[in-house]
């Protein structure tokens, strides 16, 4: 990911599949990515267009670090696709812990 091209970039833009950069970069586990991606603007609650967020994706690919900073930055959870449901089943006791400490936000 660029980040040097975010200026030239429309906020929360698709790239594909409807998934934004911020998507992308949670999925790889780019901790300061996503977090310079929300400073610049960029949604922690934006879904694609399965109703995923950056923080499912996060959640998925066990990246805890990441999971902390998308709740930090204002990702949801609660909604379609609780976040802790997929937690559970992904099994990962880390982040199950970090999400239940959390108290739930709606959209």
């Amino acid at each position: 990911i660029c980040l040097e091209n975010l200026p030239k970039l429309p906020i929360d833009r698709p790239v594909m599949y409807s998934q934004s950069v911020l998507w992308w970069a949670a999925g790889l586990g780019c901790l300061e990515c996503c977090k310079r991606l929300c400073a610049a603007g960029w949604s922690p609650r934006r879904p694609d267009r399965d109703g995923q967020t950056a923080l499912h994706i996060a959640i998925a690919a066990d990246h805890t670090k990441v999971v902390k900073a998308l709740v930090q930055l204002g990702a949801y959870l609660s909604g379609d696709g609780l976040p802790m449901s997929l937690a559970r089943r992904r099994g990962n006791p880390q982040i199950i812990a970090l999400l239940d400490s959390i108290p739930c936000s709606t959209p």
